[in-house]
């Protein structure tokens, strides 16, 4: 019975791929910048900061235009939804702005990357799914997001990644398209780990709630605001 389980689970989150994977081709994933679209692979953190206020600003504007473009994803993201919510439960998140900033800034500044890092890399939960499934265990869930992405092994589309890390504990899976198209995350989470994982998610977002209060009182909401 377990076996016969997983195997629906495992045939059910194939076929949610195939969809999300159609959904993002229809969603233009490039940033223009400078009348260019931006090499997101080979573009690093550090050129989005005050010390280029140029491509910060355009950066900035390509960022909020693109999650415009999200927003109207929405009502097609609602049918892919609806299609599978009596197999798992399933939603989507559209990353806030500021947030956003937060982690350039974070990535900047704070990590030991000091901007020396792609931005595709950086920014590659724009826009997320969360998948939580009842399984047995953490390595089940494994196995079977691992065998629902096989059959798209050899379009080199899908990235497979765990991310255990202060409390959290998923599986990523990334859709990227080339280096000039921003990627989409899909976080797998077991169900018994949800409380853990939001829990997790709350102290990320009170580090950026604390970066938005700087935002406000220094430069660069003036930055943004000149150029607009």
């Amino acid at each position: 019975m377990c076996f016969k389980k997983n195997k629906i689970q495992i045939t059910n989150i194939t076929n949610l791929l195939k969809d999300v994977l159609e959904l993002y081709d229809t969603v233009d994933g490039r940033l223009i910048c400078r009348g260019a679209p931006i090499n997101l692979s080979s573009t690093y953190v550090k050129s989005i900061s005050l010390n280029n206020p140029v491509f910060y600003r355009e950066a900035y504007l390509a960022i909020s235009k693109y999650k415009e473009l999200l927003n109207d994803v929405t009502i097609r993201f609602e049918i892919i939804q609806e299609k599978y919510k009596k197999y798992f439960h399933i939603d989507k998140r559209i990353k806030n702005i500021n947030s956003i900033y937060s982690k350039l800034d974070r990535y900047n500044n704070e990590k030991k990357e000091k901007g020396e890092m792609q931005i595709n890399k950086c920014l590659n939960d724009l826009f997320g799914f969360r998948i939580i499934l009842n399984c047995l265990s953490f390595n089940k869930l494994k196995k079977i997001v691992e065998d629902s992405i096989f059959p798209f092994k050899n379009t080199n589309r899908l990235k497979f990644i765990p991310s255990i890390k202060d409390g959290y504990r998923a599986y990523h899976v990334y859709i990227k398209n080339g280096n000039y198209l921003l990627q989409w995350e899909l976080q797998f989470w077991l169900k018994r780990d949800s409380r853990k994982n939001l829990a997790s998610h709350h102290v990320h977002k009170q580090s950026y709630t604390v970066w938005e209060q700087n935002f406000k009182k220094g430069d660069l909401i003036e930055v943004i605001r000149d150029h607009e």
